[in-house]
């Protein structure tokens, strides 16, 4: 035989070996299955969560919060005067709380707040007036001093010579991280008051 023919047959051989020995392991299949598992790759869904809505006919106003919360708690203040009713959302975890004032109308809410708050953890260090659900709301700040930044938030809507104010006091974090926070945000723009 000729020597070139004895090189030629085992070249062949080898590739044949090789390729017999790759695609045992998989090698084609393999490249396969990964192409096709990247096309079946999708988007994680995002979670929604079901929200019931808590309506106050005597003060007229409507607002959302998730379902697995536990029940609202109300307490009607007595005597009354300027404070008029207290909700308590979330009561088991992080409270969120639905204050109900009334003030004359020639009174701002700015200024309400101010008076109201002066001599709660040295008063309101951040007044911003907004719009929400086509409502104007003044959101606002109280610091509290501790080594991690602490305090209350909460955001006023007022209608006629009632003030409504829903604000929570479990903070960690500058106001920024407050109003940016989801389930905060959620709570402020479901707020509406009612026809």
């Amino acid at each position: 035989m000729n020597k070139r023919l004895l090189v030629i047959i085992f070249f062949i051989s080898a590739l044949i070996i090789f390729l017999a020995l790759f695609s045992l392991k998989g090698g084609f299949r393999f490249s396969q299955k990964k192409i096709e598992n990247q096309l079946e790759i999708s988007p994680t869904p995002t979670t929604v969560i079901s929200s019931t809505k808590y309506s106050h006919q005597g003060y007229n106003f409507s607002i959302e919060y998730p379902a697995f919360w536990s029940l609202p708690l109300e307490e009607e203040i007595a005597p009354s005067q300027e404070h008029l009713y207290q909700i308590t959302l979330n009561p088991q975890e992080i409270n969120y709380f639905i204050d109900l004032y009334k003030q004359p109308v020639t009174v701002s809410v700015e200024s309400f707040l101010r008076d109201y708050f002066k001599d709660f953890e040295g008063g309101v260090s951040y007044l911003n007036r907004e719009e929400v659900n086509n409502n104007q709301a003044v959101k606002f700040f109280i610091p509290k001093a501790a080594l991690e930044p602490t305090g209350k938030a909460g955001v006023a809507f007022r209608k006629d010579d009632l003030i409504f104010i829903l604000s929570t006091s479990f903070i960690h974090g500058e106001k920024e991280d407050v109003f940016t926070n989801e389930t905060f945000a959620n709570l402020i723009k479901s707020f509406n008051w009612l026809d």
